[in-house]
Order: structure tokens, then C-alpha cells, then sequence
């Protein structure tokens, strides 16, 4: 893989953040947890993240921000907003990051969850999504790891979003 902070290193992938991982470890032992399927979950999707990651992040956040209501209105779903201008330790008193418990809760009620890429294609939402259960989306360009890779004939899912704002 490549990373858009070090084209000339590459990265191993990163699987899931060890807190996000004990606080999903946490929840399912519970008594009476179970992972909801999708029609039973509450939030039709998520959007957390932190919007100074790169300037993609900041026009979805006006997206996200200003058609959730509308969403609510035409299918009864809620969404789940939470965009934070800091990035760092989210269990810190001084984010405005949503907590690491608060946040696999959320994936583990959400059908989708928008995971736009941050330094990288790559990110530790989409291992904790996909372990949540909770349908990725996210944009053609962000599939693509190399900055100056060709975009036709590029490699992911042929139904990706070219833009964030063609998304229903």
C-alpha cells in the first residue's frame, strides 16, 4: 500500500484500534447482547470523524450535516452525525470526539457508515465497521491508494460514489 504522507514507504494494514476492539469485546459480553440484523437497527447511518483530517472530510461534513434531517423526514430512519474538529485521543475530557464505546455502540446500530478515507484509503472505521456489521460507504476516489493512480479502470466496487454529494 501506499500513503499519501510517505509515497516513497508503504504501510501494513491496520485492522481495528486495540480501545475500539476492547470496547466491542466489552459490549458483546454483556448479558442479552446480540448484533441486531440491519432492519432492526436504529440508525439508517453513521457519520463520525474529524473534519480537519484533509479537505474532503469538511465538504462531506456539510453534506452529511445538512441532508440528515431530510433523510430522517423521507424514511423514518435516524442518523447518527458526529463530526469533531480535533483529532486525537477520543476518550480525552477535552475531545469533542464521540467516545470509543459510544462509537462501536453506534456502528453496532447502524446499517451503513460513511467512512471517508483520512491520511490514507485506508482506516481503522472501515475494520471496525465491517466488525460491527455496518455496510461501508465511501467513494470511488478514496479506494484508489496511489495519488496519481488512473481513476478509469480503477480497482473496488463498480458501484462506488464518484462524489460524495451523488449519494441519495
Amino acid at each position: 500500500y501506499r500513503t499519501s504522507n510517505m509515497p516513497a514507504k508503504g504501510y501494513v494494514p491496520l485492522g481495528m484500534r486495540s480501545d475500539s476492539w476492547r470496547s466491542l469485546v466489552a459490549i458483546r459480553s454483556e448479558a442479552g447482547h446480540a448484533t441486531a440484523p440491519p432492519s432492526r437497527r436504529r440508525y439508517a447511518f453513521n457519520a463520525m470523524f474529524s473534519i480537519s483530517t484533509n479537505a474532503s472530510r469538511e465538504r462531506l461534513s456539510y453534506i452529511v450535516e445538512g441532508n440528515a434531517a431530510a433523510w430522517h423526514a423521507r424514511t423514518g430512519m435516524e442518523a447518527y452525525v458526529r463530526m469533531s474538529n480535533w483529532f486525537g485521543d477520543p476518550n480525552e475530557r477535552r475531545s469533542d470526539q464521540t467516545t470509543t464505546e459510544e462509537y462501536m455502540r453506534v456502528l453496532l446500530d447502524s446499517v451503513f457508515t460513511v467512512s471517508p478515507a483520512g491520511h490514507n484509503p485506508e482506516c481503522f472505521r472501515m475494520y471496525e465497521a465491517v466488525e460491527a456489521g455496518s455496510i461501508l460507504i465511501t467513494t470511488r476516489d478514496d479506494l484508489v491508494s496511489a495519488p496519481d493512480a488512473s481513476r478509469e479502470g480503477a480497482p473496488g466496487c463498480p458501484d462506488a460514489l464518484a462524489l460524495w454529494s451523488d449519494a441519495p
